[in-house]
This record gives C-alpha cells, structure tokens and sequence, in this order.
C-alpha cells in the first residue's frame, strides 16, 4: 500500500495553508487541499515530508510529527498518511511548484471551501 506524507502549515493568526489543485489533476481537480505527496519505497516520513516541502513550496521547515493512521477524505478515497504540523507567516519565501494557488484561511472561511481535508483540518487545529 501507498503511504503519503501530509502537512498542516499554520500562521500565527492560525489560518490554515492550503494549496489549489489544478483542472487537470486527477483528484479533487479544482480544490483548494493541504499540501502532501507520496512516499517512496523504504523512505522514512521525515525524509519524505522535507523532499515533499521542497518540491511542493520549495522551502526547508522543520515540522512536528504528529501520527500515522488510515485517513478517508471526501468520496470514500482512504489513504494512509503519516501527518506533520508546522508553522509558516511568510509566504513570501515559498515559491509555488504545483497547483494553481496557495493562500491561507480562518476558521471561518474553510467552512464555505469544498475541501476534502475539512475533517482532518478540524482534528488538528
């Protein structure tokens, strides 16, 4: 079975980081998700979340570990995830490698988002 890293990156107003899929991606096309990648074979998470971050935001950040479980997103798509927390205020350092966009949002603001990453969101923050 596939294994993925995920990320939930927060700043200090505790907005959430989310990244905007592209129309061609094959899941969840179009939606703003948290940023995250495979593993590859007999890689260690935390080697796998630093190569994800670079390629992803082309950044280093020094995340926390925070569990590995089975995790279902929205249309029954179960996945298992090794999840890590950090901090970021300044996007400005990141450089945007895949998707459409990357933003943050309030508490507030992810309750009107179609996000499949709504329920592990909620947990985690």
């Amino acid at each position: 079975m596939k294994k993925s890293v995920v990320w939930i990156l927060t700043n200090n107003q505790k907005e959430v980081l989310l990244q905007k899929r592209t129309a061609d991606y094959k899941r969840f096309p179009k939606m703003w998700t948290l940023f995250g990648g495979g593993t590859n074979s007999n890689e260690k998470p935390e080697k796998a979340v630093k190569r994800e971050l670079k390629e992803e935001l082309g950044i280093e950040l020094n995340l926390k570990f925070c569990g590995e479980f089975f995790y279902t997103q929205l249309k029954g798509k179960k996945q298992y995830i090794y999840l890590f927390k950090g901090k970021l205020n300044n996007l400005k350092k990141t450089s945007l490698k895949e998707g459409n966009g990357v933003a943050f949002f309030s508490k507030e603001e992810l309750k009107d988002l179609n996000c499949p990453d709504i329920e592990l969101i909620k947990k985690w923050i």
